[in-house]
């Protein structure tokens, strides 16, 4: 207020840390995406993902493709040729949690 000048306003911001954050399984692999940015396959190396599901999301978070993975180890080839110039993220899911997320360019 112009007309009194000596009017003030205090704002306390209390920040809380704690150790908190995304639980990953740490026994569950998903390695880096190669080729990145890829423009025809994409490929994920995984160890210790049986019973687990694959998912490809888009920048909008809308599933675009998924795949079982039904062995212990081994590589994940999915092909990109259908997919849209953009940054995607690769999901490893069992039970309904994501245990692991990578992310990776479609690029042709």
């Amino acid at each position: 207020d112009e007309a009194t000048p000596n009017d003030r306003v205090t704002v306390a911001v209390k920040f809380h840390k704690s150790g908190e954050g995304v639980k990953e399984n740490a026994s569950i692999q998903l390695g880096q995406a190669y080729p990145n940015p890829a423009s025809s396959m994409v490929h994920f190396d995984y160890e210790n993902a049986n019973n687990a599901t694959a998912v490809i999301y888009n920048l909008l978070g809308q599933e675009v493709m998924h795949q079982e993975l039904n062995a212990i180890q081994g590589k994940l080839s999915i092909s990109v040729a259908d997919l849209q110039d953009g940054i995607y993220f690769c999901n490893l899911t069992r039970n309904g949690q994501t245990m692991r997320t990578v992310k990776f360019v479609v690029k042709k």
